[in-house]
């Protein structure tokens, strides 16, 4: 499993960056070797003065090793710079991935707890702690003290070839094999130990996903979002939140101790026992020396080399345990990653929405609406034990305007998201223009609609990249939109027109809107599109009655000759409709226009009709 788990960070890393790992090999090898210039420098030296060497000799020695010393690291510097780079551009391209995966991932998986909690866990474990940045360095670990272990290696060869065969060298051969033992049983133990750690860290990890899901929703959602301020200030929510919080911080403490503890553990082991090694090492290696059995130079290559070697075997085997933990750590990231996309069995790779655009922005041929029929449709939510919609047949057609009615969790809004193409039916099927829509790549079903939804959002960019939404800016058709809807003259008004940025995240010039004028921006949104059919969730829930009776009294100006259909509750909103559609418990109960439903007396449109009716009619 760990294998596994292994290969799908190094698939991850060689298909952002094919050059990465080999660049890394370059780069570690000679990380590798530059402490082993720094050991042999002194010991040649030493020798070349203990054997009375001539001074030019010594001289021209150190000129040239300086001259290699110095070309090495230039090399090591240029290379580690590069791999920063290359670093910074795949962690960009591991954040684009992440955010593409969350905009391509199915809908209906979006509104699942078990989404949040992968989300949580990403920003927890990867972001807050750099999962896969860490993973990358570890790795980087990993390759230079394998070419550490190369050096101490050459050494040791190059070394006792120098040393005559005597009992002595025997001698210092076994001391030299007795030292590699003990590193070697080291570094098992701390991979026993770095897996005991592993085994129980997920645990740990679960639980302060869980408690930092709190945080971020009490914190991020709340205290940061100063549209909020209003209801925490007028109903003293402030005591609540702060004790919210210390509950948290106390939940939070055990486990972060124990997190940090486990953590630590297996390093702090492995940098006692590496000083151990270097001591023994020098302290065996000076006794030779003051024997007289090797030469002073000597002494301090092997002691050098035999702690870069406990030092390279010792940290190999942490690298070994952190990579395992920081893969752990990426586990939210592939759960991400290997979630079902929209329509990825019959289009899989289309899923480039500048495509949506050329097909649908401007009202080609392409998108010309007949007919809309939903065919005994019935939809689960996943992991969900029965059908939120149950049967559903009805038929839609070209120029047709519609409303949707029904009690609170009728089924209405998930309706809604099934027409859209934002879930997609778990029985029966949906045709357009008498094509089955499954048969359409995603963001040819998508382009039919555009949509005022009940929860909509407008973004902290410019008012006409709100209504445009990233696409061209057509200014006639911003005229034409914000015209209908009455916002010409407040646009206007405003300093920098279309250019104003909505909100304040970005500066003391945002403009705030009131709900009524953000519900206008958000149909102004939905008209610029062009699409054939628009969808219009309680539109004027927002709006001041002058305002409503505008939008409903315009209604027909404001759609044209598009397919619409209305969400809403006030049923006075559908007297205009042709064809109503009521919702009860998920089934479809009742269909007709306001004329024939009212005749149904015991119908439950005449029921909500009576009920409402009674706040506005004299008896």
């Amino acid at each position: 499993m760990e294998q596994k788990k292994q290969r799908r960070v190094i698939a991850l890393i060689c298909n952002m960056d094919p050059g990465f790992l080999p660049l890394v090999a370059i780069k570690s090898l000679l990380e590798g070797v530059i402490p082993y210039l720094s050991i042999l420098l002194p010991s040649l030296v030493v020798n070349l003065l203990y054997e009375k060497a001539e001074a030019a000799r010594i001289f021209s020695f150190l000129a040239i090793f300086f001259l290699v010393f110095l070309m090495v690291r230039l090399v090591f510097q240029i290379l580690k710079k590069q791999l920063e780079n290359k670093k910074n551009h795949m962690l960009h391209i591991y954040a684009v991935n992440k955010a593409k995966k969350v905009f391509y991932a199915a809908f209906e998986r979006l509104e699942s707890s078990e989404f949040e909690k992968i989300m949580q866990n990403i920003q927890y474990n990867d972001e807050n702690f750099g999962a896969f940045r860490n993973y990358m360095e570890e790795l980087e670990k990993i390759w230079k003290g394998v070419f550490q272990i190369g050096g101490a290696v050459f050494i040791f060869v190059w070394m006792n070839a120098g040393v005559a065969e005597t009992a002595v060298a025997r001698q210092l051969g076994v001391t030299i094999f007795c030292l590699l033992l003990g590193t070697l049983f080291s570094a098992i133990w701390m991979i026993l130990i770095q897996k005991k750690v592993n085994g129980k860290m997920p645990a740990f990890m679960d639980k302060i996903v869980d408690i930092n899901t709190i945080f971020f929703v009490l914190y991020e959602d709340v205290v940061q979002n100063y549209r909020k301020g209003k209801d925490v200030r007028l109903f003293g929510m402030d005591q609540l939140i702060v004790k919210e919080g210390e509950n948290m911080v106390r939940g939070f403490a055990p486990y972060a101790k124990k997190q940090i503890w486990l953590s630590q553990a297996a390093g702090m082991a492995g940098s006692i026992f590496s000083l151990l090694m270097g001591g023994i090492s020098f302290a065996v290696m000076g006794s030779y020396a003051l024997n007289g059995f090797l030469a002073p130079g000597t002494v301090i290559s092997f002691a050098g080399s035999i702690q870069q070697l406990s030092s390279a075997v010792i940290g190999i085997a942490f690298a070994l345990g952190s990579l395992n933990l920081w893969n752990v750590r990426m586990d939210g990231v592939f759960e991400l990653f290997e979630l079902e996309e929209e329509g990825e069995e019959a289009d899989k790779g289309k899923m480039d929405f500048t495509e949506c655009h050329k097909k649908g922005l401007w009202g080609q041929d392409v998108l010309e609406l007949e007919s809309i029929e939903f065919q005994d449709v019935s939809f689960r939510y996943p992991k969900g034990q029965e059908d939120i919609l149950k049967h559903i047949s009805l038929t839609m057609k070209k120029g047709e305007k519609m409303a949707v009615v029904g009690p609170n969790g009728s089924g209405k809004s998930t309706f809604i998201k099934l027409l859209c193409g934002l879930y997609e039916p778990t029985g029966g099927r949906i045709l357009v223009n008498g094509q089955d829509r499954a048969e359409m790549d995603i963001n040819h079903r998508r382009a039919y609609f555009a949509a005022v939804y009940q929860d909509f959002t407008l973004f902290s960019f410019t008012l006409g990249e709100n209504i445009a939404l990233g696409k061209r800016e057509n200014m006639a058709r911003l005229s034409d939109v914000l015209g209908r809807l009455k916002l010409t003259e407040k646009v206007s008004g405003m300093r920098d027109g279309l250019d104003t940025y909505l909100y304040q995240d970005y500066g003391e010039n945002g403009r705030e809107v009131s709900g009524g004028e953000a519900q206008k921006l958000a149909i102004c949104r939905a008209l610029y599109q062009d699409a054939p059919f628009v969808v219009l969730d309680e539109p004027t829930a927002a709006l001041d009655p002058v305002s409503e009776y505008e939008v409903y009294k315009d209604f027909q100006t404001l759609v044209k000759e598009k397919t619409a259909v209305f969400v809403s509750h006030r049923l006075s909103s559908c007297r205009f409709c042709e064809n109503i559609f009521v919702f009860e418990h998920g089934n479809l109960v009742q269909q007709g226009s306001h004329e024939e439903l009212l005749e149904e007396k015991r119908g439950l449109y005449r029921k909500l009709w009576d009920v409402q009716a009674q706040y506005y009619v004299t008896k």
